[in-house]
């Protein structure tokens, strides 16, 4: 009875609700964005480019810049710096322009976190400069400077104030990579073409013997080649595969690539950044890596970690 008198209860009050001229059924409202209030929404690109004067909007290339510093093997810094194997990992966005070639920080500052919790430091545009690939490599080689004002400190791992950090990496562009993989697909026919012939040595020489009614005997189907020919065709197999191996070389592997390419100045289309750049201080020594993704409207790809 008690269970009864509450169900009948509830049955009551959501009557007097839906009664009431102040309830409005969601099907019967009209929602808008406009009565929603939904403030409008910037764009990364449009985001990225607002500190940039006009003439250089067109000439900009957004990159998500990711320092790791930190003790590196055969390195020359003094011996205590960064000693405790702890990491300071600096991750902040830049634009890279062709305004006297510099690399300006969009935000001007980068955050990490210590023992006492969220540290924010100022961080300064330096310059960047791009060497042309040349006959042997199809990468170019891409170096920058940035300027860190303050000091920073993160379990040993040290940055004075006013240091300068010199990042170099290397650079391709898709076209660069396309050409690098029509290299090695050429390469690799040759090695497949002077690896049969080297198979038909043995292929011809074992084949089933055939019947000659002139001599009435079984003989060789086919007649074999001279010990110098079957040598040639060896030597020029190596020659192939040390040539696929030398052109295969060359083509940098997926995963040592940005997950992504995008825009930099001076060179058409887009163009991926190596992974596992060299971050050097003032006194050339090394004392970190560093790696990039491109700032884009485009989705964001899940299918291997970007750092």
């Amino acid at each position: 009875m008690m269970i009864h008198s509450k169900i009948s209860c509830s049955i009551a009050m959501m009557m007097a609700i839906m009664a009431s001229p102040t309830f409005l059924p969601y099907s019967s409202t009209t929602m808008s964005a406009a009565a929603l209030q939904i403030p409008k929404t910037t764009t990364t690109t449009s985001m990225m480019m607002k500190n940039l004067p006009e003439s250089s909007v067109a000439a900009a290339a957004g990159w998500r810049i990711a320092l790791n510093i930190g003790r590196e093997r055969f390195t020359s810094m003094p011996s205590n710096w960064a000693s405790s194997g702890a990491r300071l990992p600096l991750v902040f966005p830049c634009n890279f322009t062709t305004q006297q070639n510099e690399v300006i920080p969009i935000k001007g500052e980068v955050r990490y976190v210590d023992s006492r919790g969220e540290v924010v430091k100022p961080i300064t545009k330096g310059n960047w400069t791009l060497d042309p690939p040349n006959q042997n490599n199809a990468q170019r080689k891409l170096t920058f400077t940035l300027t860190f004002p303050e000091t920073m400190n993160r379990n040993n791992v040290i940055l004075d104030a006013g240091t300068t950090v010199h990042c170099e990496g290397l650079l391709y562009t898709v076209q660069d990579i396309k050409d690098l993989n029509a290299q090695f697909y050429k390469a690799r026919d040759k090695t497949d073409d002077a690896a049969r012939r080297v198979s038909d040595i043995s292929k011809r020489r074992d084949a089933p013997k055939k019947w000659d009614f002139e001599q009435q005997k079984w003989v060789k189907r086919y007649k074999e080649d001279s010990l110098f020919a079957n040598l040639g065709k060896r030597v020029k197999l190596f020659g192939a595969n040390m040539e696929e191996k030398r052109k295969s070389k060359k083509r940098p592997k997926a995963t040592m690539l940005s997950v992504d390419s995008g825009p930099f100045p001076g060179l058409e289309g887009e163009v991926f950044i190596a992974k596992g750049g060299i971050v050097r201080g003032s006194n050339n020594a090394v004392m970190g890596t560093w790696s990039a993704e491109p700032i884009t409207d485009r989705p964001a790809s899940y299918f291997r970690p970007t750092y």
